[in-house]
């Protein structure tokens, strides 16, 4: 791996710590953007590092894997900043990075920016998807497709939550203690005002959103945590 790789994604197997899997790129596009090129993974703690695919993925904003199968892994890309390109959307391999399956795609200009997966259910799975464009007088942002996916199969159908409004999905999180609360940063409109910002949470597994936090009609939320 080349050290000038900007890492958007960090995952490490929880049922082998030994693997490690990063993704490059920088998904949160701001005037600077930098471009990644693809997944790596390491079975040694970081020591060594092998290139497994992805590489016209633009920026991998993050990455999941299965708590039982250190091979099962999902990556959240979001594509290329400045164009539009098909390697986008979330990716699922099963054979730790040898093979990957585009298992939600929703246009070239649309791709998945944030991925996490229910610690209760691994077979579950939300994604933030984006559109984003970068232009040099402008950044492109939102669309109707824009918001929050959902899976219950572990990738095979997919359906929409709703969220579009808000342009930008950044990071999801799920309550450990009662995987049908999850919260969700949207950050909104970049350079103007107005959208549906703030912290978003739902209590019935992303049926119903309600917004939780709205600091500004030009402050966004970009993390959660629980």
């Amino acid at each position: 791996m080349c050290s000038s790789d900007l890492v958007g994604a960090v995952a490490v197997a929880e049922s082998r710590p030994d693997v490690i899997y990063i993704g490059t790129g920088s998904a949160c596009i701001r005037g600077n953007v930098s471009v990644g090129r693809g997944a790596w993974r390491s079975d040694d703690r970081g020591e060594t590092w092998d290139f497994i695919g992805l590489p016209a993925s633009g920026a991998i904003g993050e990455m999941a894997v299965h708590p039982d199968d250190p091979d099962l892994v999902y990556a959240a890309a979001l594509g290329n900043p400045f164009g539009r390109n098909e390697e986008r959307g979330v990716y699922r391999s099963r054979d730790g990075g040898q093979s990957w399956d585009n298992v939600l795609f929703l246009n070239d200009s649309t791709g998945a920016v944030s991925i996490v997966m229910n610690p209760a259910n691994p077979d579950e799975l939300f994604a933030g998807m984006w559109r984003a464009e970068r232009k040099p007088w402008t950044l492109i942002s939102g669309s109707e497709e824009s918001g929050i996916y959902r899976t219950r199969d572990g990738g095979q159908h997919w359906e929409n939550l709703g969220l579009k409004e808000s342009e930008h999905i950044g990071m999801i999180a799920i309550d450990p203690r009662d995987s049908d609360v999850v919260y969700v940063a949207a950050q909104g409109p970049l350079w103007r005002s107005g959208g549906d910002r703030g912290l978003y949470k739902t209590v019935d597994g992303g049926c119903n959103w309600t917004r939780v936090l709205h600091i500004s009609d030009d402050t966004g939320v970009n993390e959660v945590h629980v």
